[in-house]
């Protein structure tokens, strides 16, 4: 069968891991962290510092030129123009409390959604309108910006400073430019931190110093490598939160000492909401507040946009899946009803659910509009980039990218980049993993020792491939979306949204592979596991699952996609007696876990979905299945089941615990599930999911011998 998981393969002078392991005294096994984290020799001060400082600011091209130009301007209208995103307003945000505390009055405006991304002629003429300002100063925006800048000198008269960290793509504005992608240093700064440089230009190290918590939430909010210049930033920034907004935003979640996973998973969707569901210049006021009563309500304010955020995009997420009818090499869905706001997070949603570059797409102000995201490794705007003839505009960084489409051009959009694609050997889609699991990964000593390489971003988290078998398994959270799993180890392992579908094998004892992060839980304080991928593994503990799907089988042709076979078994016993080469085929158990790709899958659940395939192949045949066999049906077995289920209120976890609270012990369980379904198909019984429940219909009358399944099972 095809692999799934593949090891990362980490370079290392062995010289160097024997001096460092030797100077952080880390064990044996917390030894790939210095590969994880390119860890050497040279670069040892930048983790574990003896000092902080800020580089030189001038090593960015045309700084120089810049703090003239802004001097000149000293007592002249300036306008900041920002970004809509936790990095944009962050930026803004700093860059305008700097020149506030030195007196120095500005103006700022940050586009909505609606408005569009990036300088906008329109945007600048409405502000002109309103004012004439003598120097226009863009934050994490600008670059590709060439058209607008001539439109703001020549036709509006202003002068204009580029500040801008976004990949560039063909020629420069006609303007100041700062952006590390310029030269050979710092290349991966966020917009906070080129506007922090821009601050440390204009006055110094220390004073910048004061601005670094704002510079740090773009840093963390805009995913960019935490090496270098950004490490400092963000070590000086989480070290020192004083600015009254992202204070009053922490403490509302009770955060006294944040780290990037804080600020990562619980403040910058906040800030990200106010643009993507309202208004960006509600986050912006927040970090530019100086009142600590106003600055909680702004806190609150940002909290119910982010639940409104929140339900808008589940909803278009389940929208998504529901378009989705292959992957192919990439996914695309489009919903003229979905905010532009929600783009990001649903193809970020899609690539992890599919593990494939996705994209989703609405409608705004006649043109088609979305946002794009890929997998690790891929450089998703070089492949844009390629086919960019079919675009209207579009920028942004290699694993996200914006795009605006004419309609007429959509189709033709897709196809190109899905060929382009084909032929590109980077857009690999396998999973990876640093390290395989052991019991040590549990333990304070491990936990202590990978905090050492704080600060570390999600998407950096340390990943362990891992086998075990389910001990105990269980749904939790408001609408059991989330599973907690308690292994025959003992590790406890977590997982969010994606991952309920494997309840049934868990809780069955079933064994299985997964990656996994270790994490503190908040309210323990124990180390646990956070799940981001599962698959479950052949196990003789899944012949209960067999039965209840074969029994509740929906799958025949299905067929209806556009690409790869899926071979249907009852059992993986029956897989294993077949002559079906599966070397080049996924092993799957209930679900499919790459629709589209070429799958053997076993036992799929009732609610399975086979449509994604181009051919389904169902190998069991007209044959009755073994498991079947042993299952000895007749009408006293039937009556006991029948005067258990009368007698009781019906109300259960599921069939096992009815099954258990009925105490029908001197029936199997698997007898128990036949009959049960023998009674649904004669209409003596009914079963229902959310929430379980069965019951009797006591005024139905039928005949055992009108249920094909009882005659079949009988004859048996």
């Amino acid at each position: 069968m095809r692999k799934k998981y593949f090891q990362r393969a980490f370079e290392y002078e062995q010289s160097d891991l024997d001096w460092l392991c030797n100077e952080l005294s880390l064990d044996a096994q917390s030894q790939f962290l210095l590969k994880k984290f390119k860890v050497t020799r040279d670069n040892f001060g930048e983790f574990f510092p003896t000092e902080t400082r800020l580089s030189d600011p001038f090593l960015l091209d045309d700084m120089d030129k810049a703090v003239a130009k802004v001097s000149e301007s000293l007592g002249k209208e300036i306008l900041i123009f920002g970004d809509y995103d936790a990095d944009g307003v962050s930026a803004a945000a700093l860059l305008y409390n700097f020149f506030n505390d030195n007196g120095i009055g500005v103006d700022v405006f940050l586009p909505s959604r609606s408005d569009g991304y990036g300088l906008k002629s329109e945007s600048l003429g409405r502000l002109f309108e309103k004012k004439f300002y003598d120097l226009v100063i863009t934050v994490d925006c600008g670059i590709t910006g060439v058209a607008e800048v001539r439109y703001i000198k020549d036709v509006l008269g202003a002068d204009v400073i580029v500040t801008d960290h976004h990949e560039i793509c063909g020629a420069l504005p006609d303007c100041i430019c700062i952006n590390p992608k310029r030269g050979n240093l710092h290349k991966e700064l966020s917009g906070s931190a080129v506007a922090l440089k821009l601050v440390q230009a204009l006055s110094d190290g220390e004073t910048a110093k004061r601005y670094c918590d704002l510079a740090a939430l773009g840093v963390i909010g805009d995913i960019v490598p935490l090496t270098g210049e950004n490490r400092t930033i963000v070590n000086l920034g989480l070290g020192d939160i004083n600015n009254v907004g992202l204070r009053a935003i922490l403490d509302a979640h009770g955060i006294e000492t944040p780290d990037c996973a804080a600020i990562s998973l619980k403040i910058c969707p906040k800030l990200n909401a106010a643009g993507r569901v309202g208004d960006p210049m509600t986050a912006f006021n927040l970090l530019t507040c100086c009142d600590k009563r106003e600055a909680e309500r702004l806190a609150s304010k940002l909290s119910s946009l982010n639940e409104v955020r929140k339900k808008l995009t589940d909803e278009a997420f389940e929208t998504a899946l529901r378009q989705i009818s292959h992957t192919d090499k990439a996914v695309f869905v489009y919903d003229e009803n979905w905010l532009p706001g929600v783009l990001g997070i649903v193809s970020n949603r899609l690539v992890e659910t599919f593990h494939v570059p996705a994209g989703a797409f609405t409608s705004e102000s006649g043109n088609i509009v979305g946002s794009m995201r890929t997998v690790d490794g891929h450089d998703l705007l070089a492949a844009v980039n390629s086919v960019a003839e079919h675009t209207l505009r579009f920028g942004g960084h290699k694993a996200s990218v914006g795009v605006t489409v004419a309609p007429e051009k959509f189709d033709v959009f897709k196809n190109a980049f899905l060929e382009k694609l084909s032929g590109d050997k980077s857009s690999d889609t396998a999973q990876y993993f640093d390290e395989e699991y052991c019991d040590f990964y549990l333990s304070d000593k491990f936990y202590n020792q990978l905090r050492m390489f704080e600060p570390v971003l999600p998407n950096d988290a340390v990943v362990l491939r891992g086998e075990f078998t389910a001990k105990n398994a269980a749904l939790f959270g408001k609408e059991k979306k989330h599973l907690k799993v308690l292994t025959d180890c003992g590790a406890e392992i977590v997982g969010f949204f994606n991952f309920q579908k494997h309840f049934p094998a868990l809780a069955a004892g079933c064994r299985f592979e997964c990656l996994v992060s270790p994490i503190k839980d908040d309210y323990t304080q124990k180390t646990v596991l956070l799940l981001s991928d599962l698959s479950v593994l052949p196990s003789l503990r899944l012949e209960n699952l067999y039965l209840e799907n074969y029994l509740g089988k929906c799958v025949k042709e299905q067929a209806s996609g556009l690409a790869g076979t899926c071979f249907v078994f009852d059992s993986y016993a029956e897989f294993e007696q077949s002559e079906i080469d599966g070397s080049d085929y996924y092993l799957d158990f209930f679900h499919p876990y790459r629709p589209g790709e070429n799958t053997v899958l076993i036992s799929p659940a009732p609610d399975c979905d086979l449509s994604a395939f181009k051919r389904v192949v169902y190998c069991g045949g007209e044959q009755t299945p073994e498991f079947l066999y042993s299952q000895q049906i007749d009408r006293e077995i039937c009556a006991k089941v029948y005067r258990a289920l009368s007698g009781s209120k019906g109300h259960y976890l599921d069939l096992s615990e009815a099954y258990s609270k009925l105490a029908l012990f001197e029936l199997t369980y698997q007898q128990f599930l036949v009959v049960v379904k023998i009674f649904e198909e004669l209409g003596i019984a009914e079963v229902t999911a959310l929430p379980f429940s069965i019951r009797v219909n006591a005024d139905k009358k039928a005949e055992l011998t009108d249920s094909a399944l009882y005659n079949l099972v009988a004859k048996l």
